[in-house]
């Protein structure tokens, strides 16, 4: 369970910063025009790949026993249960 906290807590985090920058962003471009939305779209593409990441890595770990080698990549082999 701590580790399931640890490897959400920097996804909460890029999720609070993409959500402030996109405010910040309409609030500082009067009407909200998409053509300079580029650092937005850097914070949520960052976003997106951190939480496909933690979906893959909850994934190989609750099919530990099918998936050994990533399962060993993701945590030490003394605390796998297979």
């Amino acid at each position: 369970m701590p580790k399931a906290v640890l490897m959400c807590l920097p996804g909460v985090a890029l999720t609070a910063l993409a959500v402030w920058s996109i405010v910040e962003w309409c609030s500082l471009e009067v009407p909200c025009s998409p053509e300079n939305a580029d650092g937005v779209l850097i914070c949520w593409a960052a976003v997106v790949c951190y939480w496909c990441f933690v979906a893959f890595a909850f994934h190989i770990l609750n099919h530990a026993e099918k998936h050994p080698r990533l399962a060993a990549l993701l945590v030490k082999k003394e605390e796998l249960n297979i």
